[in-house]
């Protein structure tokens, strides 16, 4: 298979996943006009749709290193297509609740095994830049998303969204049925018993835990951060719906920077020392934000722009700990790696914004508080990992 066509099809699969978990929030309040329902039960259709994506990852992953990526991709696409179009159809607020459950479900199977189908084809410094870029996906959805969903609403209702996103999941099924080629090298065909050993042999890999904890402690912080954003800066900063959708662009260009800046050096720095780079400018930019809090304050544009580097160094950490992770791990066993690694992603971050919640106070004190302890926690990890170097199966610097 073409390599140039491969990271297309999957860009666009994980695309069309992240932009469908935030493309109908600007129609939560027609949503809940239309249904006669309380804000807290319409918000749980988006607390529903995310817990499908978690609880998929593993299925998706046992998928497809047991029966090959396409039919994993297959399957989650058929089941993206119908739930969202039965999210159309919804009788009540808890049918569309359930159906975007399922729709989580269909998405699940876009990261995990896409990111698996790229170890296979990739490995090492080039995985990480492939993955690099797919990460940018992923950082310019949140943006886009809700933009697009504003435009659709301005001319339709909020039965019109699904209806867009069953259209783009029909794509992405069509173009994965006539244009992509299984990846797998090795189908790993195994009993129940030899699916819970593969996992508790991948859980038990010290230099693949140690990795992979990098990645979800950084989503940790980096959800909390999502999450509180918005609090911040319109409640307590007195940002307006229209500066906050500039304020947030200059983030995801940080991200988009440190991509290509990523993708450039890494066969020069290597993997190891991109993502110690990476982890010490979060590190310095929330020291600052503390400091300035305590002495001269900051406006939401100085906000924006140090948090414009914390960004950046998202793009250093994310792919290239990824790779090194997974690099832990044999060729057969990457579905279930890359499933486990994303579960443990969405569940922990999730975790991380009830916990953090409580403590939100309207200051950016406990936010930056976290995510420095965070990002301490990561440096202690990556030194671990990095002076106790497992068996990989792909070395990768």
């Amino acid at each position: 298979m073409n390599r140039f066509l491969h990271v297309v099809l999957i860009t666009f699969v994980v695309f069309v996943a992240d932009v469908a978990v935030e493309i109908y929030v600007p129609a939560l309040p027609s949503i809940g006009v239309f249904f006669s329902a309380t804000a807290m039960a319409v918000k749980a259709s988006i607390s529903s749709n995310i817990l499908g994506l978690a609880l998929s990852s593993l299925f998706w992953g046992t998928v497809s290193d047991l029966w090959g990526r396409k039919l994993a991709l297959l399957l989650g696409s058929l089941v993206f297509v119908v739930s969202s179009v039965l999210c159309i159809f919804s009788a009540s607020i808890d049918a569309l609740v359930f159906f975007r459950f399922l729709q989580g479900i269909g998405q699940g199977v876009a990261v995990v095994v896409g990111f698996a189908s790229v170890k296979d084809f990739y490995s090492g410094e080039k995985c990480a830049q492939v993955i690099s870029k797919l990460s940018s996906v992923v950082a310019v959805s949140p943006t886009f998303a809700p933009i697009l969903g504003t435009v659709i609403l301005f001319y339709f209702s909020w039965h019109y969204i699904f209806l867009f996103l069953a259209s783009l999941g029909l794509v992405c099924l069509l173009l994965l049925v006539f244009f992509f080629q299984d990846t797998l090298k090795e189908r790993n065909p195994a009993s129940l018993r030899g699916l819970l050993n593969s996992y508790i042999r991948i859980a038990t890999n010290k230099s693949y835990v140690l990795y992979s904890a990098i990645t979800v402690i950084t989503f940790m912080w980096l959800w909390n951060v999502i999450s509180s954003a918005p609090f911040l800066l319109l409640e307590d900063m007195g940002v307006t719906i229209q500066e906050y959708g500039y304020l947030v662009a200059i983030n995801v260009m940080g991200f988009l920077l440190g991509t290509i800046l990523n993708s450039k050096y890494i066969p020069k720095v290597g993997l190891k020392k991109l993502v110690a780079f990476g982890l010490a400018l979060p590190l310095l930019s929330e020291v600052l934000l503390i400091l300035l809090h305590y002495t001269t304050g900051f406006s939401p544009l100085i906000l924006e722009c140090i948090w414009f580097f914390s960004a950046m160094g998202l793009a250093f950490v994310i792919g290239n700990s990824t790779t090194l992770a997974l690099d832990q791990v044999g060729e057969s066993n990457n579905g279930k790696a890359t499933a486990l690694l994303v579960c443990s992603e969405m569940a922990l971050g999730s975790l991380s914004v009830y916990l953090n919640a409580p403590f939100y106070d309207g200051t950016i004190v406990p936010l930056s508080l976290f995510t420095i302890v965070s990002v301490l926690a990561s440096m202690i990890v990556f030194y671990y990992a990095v002076r106790n170097p497992g068996n990989t199966v792909k070395p990768a610097r």
